[in-house]
């Protein structure tokens, strides 16, 4: 929603208490008002989530950079309080950076649960970290976008590379499936095999991963982006 809508739906509401202010007493003018602010700040935490949610599918659906780049700054622009939606918004700078670009951002700051998840998977990917831990208490926040990219992520891991082939008929996700054509590449012994494997990892992810190595670390494999 924009923040203009945002606005003037809090000015009706707040129009619509100052009408009946007189035929409520003061306890429940409190309690009122405590509703309003606590209903507005789940009501712009959900939009905040849609809103990464839309930049995440453009980005490994669509592999659309442009579009992850429009859903940074709608996020921004239609923010009502900044505050909210500066972790949403480094999480899917952190991501377009490491996709685009081969940057390899650290955002510490990022605390709130579904984004730090979100976080996590691009510097496991990246090899700024070695392990992939998933909190229990997150699973119900997941997607099946989300816990796609679990599974991808997993295949990254060098006792689970094997899976990445079977796991590629299975995912949606256009640059989840270049991602595993990269793994397969890796696995394959025949040398054709391996060039149309990369072929398609370059095709799916519209010519970003041209400059990739699939790199191995000690204890799994990371996206190495040779331009950095």
């Amino acid at each position: 929603m924009k923040k203009y809508t945002k606005i003037v739906v809090i000015a009706v509401l707040m129009i619509l208490l100052l009408l009946k202010i007189n035929q409520l007493t003061g306890v429940q003018i409190t309690i009122l008002i405590l509703f309003l602010i606590i209903a507005l700040y789940l009501f712009e935490k959900r939009e905040v989530k849609r809103g990464f949610q839309s930049g995440i599918r453009r980005l490994y659906i669509c592999v659309d950079f442009d579009g992850v780049n429009r859903a940074i700054f709608d996020l921004k622009r239609n923010a009502l309080f900044s505050i909210m939606t500066k972790e949403a918004a480094l999480t899917l700078e952190k991501l377009i950076a490491f996709y685009s670009e081969g940057k390899r951002l650290e955002h510490s700051a990022v605390k709130d649960k579904y984004y730090r998840f979100w976080a996590d998977q691009v510097d496991f990917l990246a090899g700024i970290t070695e392990s992939l831990s998933i909190p229990q208490e997150i699973n119900k926040l997941l997607s099946e976008l989300d816990r796609e990219r679990i599974s991808v992520s997993r295949c990254y891991e060098k006792n689970r590379i094997e899976e990445s082939e079977k796991l590629r008929s299975e995912v949606s996700s256009s640059l989840l499936i270049a991602e595993l054509s990269l793994l397969c590449s890796h696995v394959a012994t025949d040398e054709r095999l391996k060039q149309y494997y990369n072929k398609v990892a370059q095709n799916l992810s519209k010519g970003a991963f041209e400059s990739v190595t699939l790199s191995e670390g000690d204890h799994h494999f990371y996206l190495n982006h040779q331009t950095c």
